[in-house]
């Protein structure tokens, strides 16, 4: 899937609750893993910023708003591919209302960091950012390796200063360094 923009995020997991608990993500993306975790926590938070309008029936400001926001731009929209099942027959709608904006441009400050406190709190999932793997095992960094280990450090330092305790903010992938030719001890070692 081409993920570019915090709004194809949003086309993605929309109708997903990805503040349910039984929702859980796994990205196995590695290098660009902070990047990707940036957009999925922004999604999350604009969903429950939707969830909050529509349970407080703000809708109609929030449409000035995001007017106002976009000034004169067309909004952006999802449409389904498929013209014989319109979207509304078979999607809930979750995730794809405040396409082309963010919740922190439409609702008080105040109610916006709650519901973003609330939403990284409860997200549950797991990130492969396993960037020595990407390096040592398998050749295919994107980024210098040291500017991969800043980023790395910057999502450990983001966790543990915003306490989000049901996302597991590494997940190390031991097989890929056994597959570049490993014994089982050094593979252990390793990872």
């Amino acid at each position: 899937v081409s993920i570019a923009t915090v709004d194809d995020a949003k086309k993605l997991y929309s109708g997903f609750d990805l503040c349910d608990p039984k929702t859980s993500v796994s990205m196995t993306i590695n290098g660009p893993a902070p990047i990707l975790l940036a957009m999925f926590f922004n999604t999350a938070i604009d969903q429950a910023c939707e969830q909050y309008i529509t349970e407080n029936k703000l809708w109609p400001q929030v449409r000035k708003k995001i007017k106002e926001v976009l000034k004169g731009h067309t909004i952006p929209s999802y449409e389904s591919a498929n013209a014989s099942m319109p979207l509304e027959k078979w999607h809930n709608g979750l995730g794809l209302q405040l396409l082309g904006v963010t919740g922190d441009q439409v609702l008080e400050p105040k109610v916006y960091a709650q519901i973003k406190a609330k939403v990284i709190a409860n997200v549950r999932g797991t990130l492969q950012a396993d960037i020595l793997k990407e390096d040592q095992a398998q050749n295919t960094c994107i980024f210098s390796t040291d500017f991969a280990l800043r980023m790395m450090g910057d999502v450990q330092s983001y966790f543990a200063d915003h306490q989000i305790k049901n996302f597991y903010s590494i997940s190390i992938s031991g097989y890929h360094i056994a597959e570049a030719g490993a014994n089982p001890i050094t593979q252990l070692a390793f990872t």
